[in-house]
């Protein structure tokens, strides 16, 4: 089934190239081959692993936050081991959002600059994220390298900072979510004590 998926994918990948081809110069499909060899070429940056107590940073890159979910956030991060450190935007509104492209792009910037930061961790998902992709700053990124943190709408920073700045980010929790001990205990397992080889226990419920 994902054999099938993936021909899918390469596919549908194959007649978009084709399609935009026949629309751009010849200088314009050297510079993407050129720029999509440079990438496939770059190291893989792993960022250092955490230790209790380690500062996080807690921002909002995608949807509008209220004071108890920031509460929440802070304190689930709290119960992880950690310190928090809150974006200066986190409470900015836009529509649905959590502030304008350029305040949560000054967030997501300023942690990954800020010396003290060991990680950094989404609040919640929601939409938005794909709005920061154009201007994210993938130099400093790779640049200050640390650990990621989130899922569903943060999944498009995850695959635009793999591919753009060559780090290893994380999909895992946002901040505000409250899982279950099993993974809470793998996720600590994964950043702070990594090893080459890791067992994942997987809890499935059967109906009695």
């Amino acid at each position: 089934r994902r054999n099938v998926g993936k021909g899918r994918a390469l596919a549908v990948a194959s007649g978009h190239t084709g399609a935009h081809a026949s629309r751009v110069d010849n200088g314009s499909q050297s510079s993407v081959r050129a720029r999509s060899a440079a990438s496939a070429s770059r190291k893989l940056i792993k960022p250092a692993m955490l230790k209790q107590g380690a500062l996080v940073g807690l921002i909002a890159p995608s949807g509008v936050m209220e004071d108890t979910l920031i509460e929440r956030g802070v304190k689930n991060l709290e119960s992880y081991g950690f310190k928090v450190k809150v974006g200066r935007n986190i409470r900015a509104a836009r529509g649905g959002y959590a502030g304008t492209v350029a305040q949560r792009l000054d967030d997501l910037h300023s942690m990954f600059l800020d010396k003290d930061v060991q990680a950094i961790w989404a609040a919640r998902g929601g939409s938005g994220c794909s709005a920061l992709l154009p201007t994210l700053r993938y130099d400093l990124i790779r640049a200050n390298p640390k650990i990621l943190v989130g899922y569903s709408d943060i999944t498009a920073l995850h695959l635009a900072i793999y591919r753009r700045a060559g780090l290893v980010t994380f999909h895992g929790p946002v901040a505000t979510s409250t899982p279950t001990d099993s993974p809470v205990v793998q996720m600590q397992a994964l950043l702070m004590s990594p090893r080459p080889h890791t067992e994942l226990q997987l809890y499935i419920e059967t109906e009695r």
